[in-house]
C-alpha cells in the first residue's frame, strides 16, 4: 500500500534502504513481535540494507500493522508481503531453486508457524505478560508516569486482550497442558 510521503515515518529516506518499522528492543528478546523477528531475520539472511526504526510504540502501517517497511518512500506491511514485495523488488533468488512441492511445503510451515504455533504464544503471554513490564521489556525506555502507567494499566489491559483473541480463536478454551503438547507438536513436526 502506498502511503503519502507525509505519513512515512522516515522522511529523509535513502534508495534502496529498508526501514524496518517495529517495536522497541529488550534486553532479554530482538523483538516480542515474532512477525518483526522473522522479517529481520530474513532480511538479514538475503543481505539486504536495512536500519530498524523504533516505532515508539504508537506508530503503526496505514494497515495498522506493526512490524512494517518503508523503501523508497513507500510503506508496505504485514510481513510475508514485505518479503513478497522484497523479493520482487531485488529480484532476490532465496527460494528460486524450489520445486512447486518444496513450495507448497513451506507455504505449510508458515501456515504451521503463524497459526498454530503462534497461538500457542498468544495464549502462554495471555497468562503471563509480565516480564514486558520489567526492566528487561519495554520498561527501560520509559521514565516517570508513561513506566508507572504502562508497568500498572497497560500491561493488564494488553493481557485482558490477548485472553479475548485466544478465547476467539480457540486456543484459550484448552487447558495450559493442552495448549503446551500442540505447541510440542508443531515443534516436532517443524524439527522432522
Amino acid at each position: 500500500m502506498k502511503a503519502s510521503p507525509r505519513a512515512l515515518i522516515v522522511r529523509d529516506w535513502k534508495p534502496d534502504v529498508v526501514y524496518l518499522v517495529q517495536f522497541p528492543r529488550t534486553h532479554i528478546v530482538p523483538s516480542p513481535s515474532p512477525f518483526a523477528l522473522k522479517l529481520e531475520t530474513w532480511l538479514r539472511i538475503n543481505g539486504l540494507k536495512y536500519r530498524n526504526v523504533d516505532n515508539e510504540f504508537k506508530k503503526t502501517s496505514s494497515k495498522g500493522q506493526i512490524p512494517f517497511i518503508e523503501l523508497n518512500g513507500r510503506q508496505f506491511a504485514d510481513s510475508n508481503l514485505v518479503m513478497d514485495h522484497l523479493r520482487t523488488n531485488f529480484k532476490l533468488p532465496i527460494d528460486s531453486r524450489l520445486s512447486t512441492y518444496e513450495r507448497a511445503l513451506c507455504r505449510s510451515f508458515t501456515v504451521l508457524i503463524e497459526e498454530s504455533l503462534f497461538r500457542c504464544l498468544q495464549y502462554d503471554r495471555s497468562i503471563d505478560i509480565g516480564w514486558i513490564a520489567t526492566e528487561n521489556g519495554w520498561a527501560v525506555h520509559m521514565r516517570g508516569l508513561q513506566k508507572f502507567f504502562f508497568q500498572k494499566f497497560k500491561v493488564k489491559k494488553f493481557q485482558g486482550f490477548l485472553k479475548s483473541v485466544v478465547m476467539a480463536q480457540g486456543y484459550g478454551r484448552h487447558s495450559e497442558a493442552e495448549v503446551e503438547e500442540i505447541a510440542k507438536k508443531d515443534l516436532i513436526a517443524l524439527s522432522t
